[in-house]
């Protein structure tokens, strides 16, 4: 056998041990290339609450509005643009070889896989940094670890990973097997919205027992508004809110955050607007439950387009009606805003019939916006929650501040553009490294 030959050269490169050692230090440095651009790009969205950092409360939610918009979007966007540049640097960089590196050592798709698990830790590390500098929440939150945005990054990154996988289905067309295997990600997916994202909270500690003060308030304020007392845990997310789940019986979840900041009279108003949202019709009902799936749902459409395309239809017949869908699905979004803001408001008003005095239920919302660095007026069209300063105004609550400005777009779009070109010029110059140790 020459020693040119594929299955020589793999030998000899998966036998050097320098090979090895250069891989993981790639994999090492995608993780602190993601780390870098997420911690440049949100602080220059970020900026302006630095300067704030001593001023009220509604401003800093103002101004920190921008690097939280942009830190929610940092996983889908981050890791896949570094790890599309470092395996399209051949396209870029015309002197690398075409060649994806560190193929010798390992399948393609292990190395892509190590290259974005690398750029989602990375990713989540830079993001819980800045979430404990910004959100006062945290320090109310003791079971938040970093853990826990693993897990919720990992969850997104099996999204991402079928989104991936059905973009390929689509692109090269690939069998059966593929097929089953986007569609039991999919099953994945539903059972976790169904219940298991639950099950996987309580083994990871997230979600535990509520305390007996907070079991006593549920208790008291079920048996004023006449309906059965529902059961309540305790959430470890570093949010002040409380949560209605209506499915497999009705619960409330209520974060460790509200429940440090929160009197028992607030509390009480708090969980009466929870359990109102228990109380909603079953249309109601099943309407949250397909807005859950949406993600589903798009994907759900997608593969059954693109798999019965050569078997029932022309591609463009197909095309035609995955677009049709797709319109219905964004008109579907736009009721349930619509709907959303009206269960809102029909709580709201059973907070208001059932809070201990005047003004209870508004100054546990402020609280809880204050804590949670919620920006009290949005300033946009109507969205599926109304404004804080809107509700205080509505419970015949004058705040002591006036109305504050709608959060400034600008240093979202500067640190999304920073983010953007951070990932990919650290892609391409990892790929360039790689080039040049191969």
């Amino acid at each position: 056998m020459p020693f040119d030959s594929p299955g020589l050269h793999q030998e000899y490169a998966r036998s050097d041990p320098f090979a090895w050692a250069a891989l993981i230090a790639m994999v090492a440095a995608a993780y602190l290339v993601a780390r870098l651009a997420v911690w440049l790009g949100l602080s220059v969205a970020f900026a302006g609450w630095t300067r704030c950092r001593d001023g009220h409360w509604t401003e800093r939610a103002r101004l920190a509005c921008p690097g939280r918009r942009l830190a929610g979007i940092t996983l889908l966007l981050v890791p896949p643009s570094l790890l599309v540049a470092f395996m399209s640097a051949a396209i870029f960089l015309p002197h690398l070889s075409r060649e994806v590196p560190f193929a010798d050592l390992l399948p393609t798709k292990a190395v892509a896989f190590f290259f974005l698990l690398a750029g989602f830790l990375g990713v989540i590390q830079a993001r819980s940094s800045w979430e404990r500098r910004v959100n006062p929440a945290t320090a109310l939150t003791p079971r938040f670890r970093f853990a826990a945005m693993v897990l919720g990054g990992l969850t997104l990154a099996f999204w991402v990973w079928v989104a991936c996988a059905l973009l390929a289905r689509v692109v090269i067309g690939r069998g059966d097997l593929e097929f089953a295997f986007i569609a039991g990600g999919l099953l994945l997916i539903v059972a976790y919205q169904l219940g298991g994202g639950m099950t996987v909270l309580r083994i990871t500690g997230m979600l535990r027992p509520a305390p007996e003060r907070l079991r006593a308030i549920v208790a008291a304020t079920a048996r004023r508004v006449g309906v059965r007392t529902p059961p309540v845990e305790v959430l470890g997310v570093p949010m002040a809110t409380a949560l209605a789940v209506p499915l497999w019986g009705g619960r409330i979840l209520v974060t460790d955050a509200a429940v440090a900041v929160l009197g028992d009279d607030e509390l009480s108003a708090v969980c009466a607007h929870e359990l109102s949202h228990l109380s909603e019709p079953l249309r109601v009902v099943v309407a949250r439950l397909l807005f859950g799936l949406r993600g589903v749902l798009v994907l759900v459409v997608m593969l059954l387009a693109t798999s019965l395309t050569d078997r029932l239809f022309e591609f463009e017949t197909g095309l035609a009606l995955c677009v049709v869908a797709e319109f219905v699905l964004l008109g579907a979004l736009v009721l349930y805003t619509r709907l959303h803001r009206r269960m809102e408001i029909r709580a709201d008003e059973m907070a208001h019939q059932y809070e201990a005095g005047p003004g209870t239920y508004a100054r546990a919302l402020e609280k809880l916006h204050e804590v949670s660095l919620i920006p009290a007026a949005l300033g946009a069209r109507p969205g599926a929650y109304p404004d804080l300063h809107d509700r205080l105004i509505g419970a015949g609550v004058c705040p002591d501040y006036p109305r504050p400005g709608p959060p400034p777009r600008a240093p979202f779009y500067l640190g999304l553009m920073v983010l953007t070109v951070g990932s990919v010029t650290g892609g391409l110059g990892l790929a360039w490294i790689a080039s040049a140790i191969q």
